[in-house]
């Protein structure tokens, strides 16, 4: 009886597993370059956003701004480092919480002069819609620069922030 030789079934098994082995270093290191790729580019439009706003801090009292870091912070969190993560979500809350003063400040500033009147039908007493009226003695111009000035020292204090709030999140995007 003749002997089977397993070396040509030994060959073929140690070419599979190197041919496994080899494919998945591959796709490894393919997926570790897509996501290098990926976290470059969320660093990039992070980095464009942050240079607008060190041009013109008064963006972060906008909306749209507050909507934008909110579109970055999704990539930042897929892409980013656990550091860069942990400080764009740092300057996230910050420019929240001084959105929020601002709009509280203004809001109070705005129930100092004005006052809501409802307007009802004079037959059926219905309410037909709300106005506002400023309170007695005093005036619009007044109104205008009491907003104003809070507005300046708002945008100064920004100013302030502006560059170290900055340079912790680039710091960390390296």
């Amino acid at each position: 009886m003749e002997e089977l030789s397993l070396e040509p079934l030994l060959g073929i098994l140690i070419a599979a597993l190197t041919a496994l082995a080899t494919c998945r270093v591959e796709l490894y290191f393919t997926l570790k370059k897509s996501q290098l790729d990926k976290r470059i580019a969320t660093y990039d439009a992070c980095v464009d956003l942050l240079d607008e706003y060190r041009c013109d801090p008064s963006i972060s009292l906008t909306s749209d701004f507050i909507l934008n870091l909110f579109k970055l912070d999704n990539r930042v969190r897929l892409y980013g480092k656990r550091s860069a993560r942990k400080a764009f979500s740092k300057f996230i809350d910050s420019r929240i919480t001084g959105q929020q003063e601002y709009r509280r400040e203004l809001n109070a500033i705005h129930a100092r002069y004005y006052v809501d009147r409802e307007l009802r039908d004079e037959e059926t007493s219905e309410l037909i819609g709300v106005v506002e009226d400023i309170i007695g003695g005093k005036s619009t111009e007044a109104y205008e620069q009491e907003c104003n000035l809070l507005y300046a020292n708002t945008v100064s204090n920004i100013k302030k922030e502006c560059e170290d709030e900055i340079v912790k999140v680039l710091s960390n995007m390296r």
